[in-house]
């Protein structure tokens, strides 16, 4: 770890700048630095992901009592911790009945309402402690400080209904996400990032 800090000092320098003579230009570079580290680990996430498995179980698996024939691998994003990620993962549909859409990595990382189990814990943290607006404006302070990829209070609340895993017919793929980057000034010394209004993907 010690040998990859000064290049990542290199990095974020080229990126934004490293100027400290005051208190003001501290709270920018401590700001900077967040902003920076978490589309670092937004990029790590998105490996990590691309390097696992995909939950393929084989051309048919049995759950349940059910028969699932595998159809192809399904594109989709979630929040995670940092950000957005996206992967793809393996479909399963049965035609038995009680049966249709599976996707066995989802069950098997625990992914709830688009989120990864991280993301869930830190949001269900904040929003446990005052007004749920307010409570998604923190998080996305800490974690979003670019002020894109955020978290809709309609998706973290699960007010609108997900799409079914166990639809009739095999699931299609959806527009990517649009992800608005806000542009970063030098002289800016704002305490928080802007707010943006943007909705969690539903899953594919």
């Amino acid at each position: 770890m010690d040998s990859l800090v000064p290049q990542i000092v290199e990095n974020f320098k080229a990126a934004y700048g490293l100027k400290i003579s005051d208190n003001a230009d501290l709270f920018l570079v401590e700001r900077n630095l967040l902003e920076f580290l978490m589309k670092l680990g937004r990029e790590l996430m998105s490996t990590v992901f691309q390097g696992m498995e995909n939950g393929y179980e084989g051309a048919v698996m049995s759950r349940e009592g059910r028969k699932y024939k595998f159809v192809g691998y399904r594109k989709t994003s979630l929040h995670g911790l940092f950000g957005m990620i996206d992967y793809k993962r393996a479909y399963y549909f049965s035609e038995q009945h009680g049966g249709g859409g599976y996707f066995p990595l989802e069950e098997k990382l625990g992914i709830e309402k688009r989120h990864t189990p991280g993301c869930q814990y830190f949001l269900a943290s904040f929003t446990g402690r005052e007004a749920y607006q307010k409570s998604l404006e923190r998080f996305h302070e800490i974690f979003r400080p670019d002020a894109t990829q955020l978290i809709s209070m309609r998706k973290s609340l699960d007010m609108d209904a997900d799409p079914t895993i166990t639809n009739s017919s095999p699931i299609l793929p959806r527009n990517p996400t649009d992800s608005r980057r806000r542009s970063v000034s030098s002289k800016n010394t704002s305490t928080g990032p802007s707010r943006l209004s943007m909705a969690t993907p539903t899953p594919m």
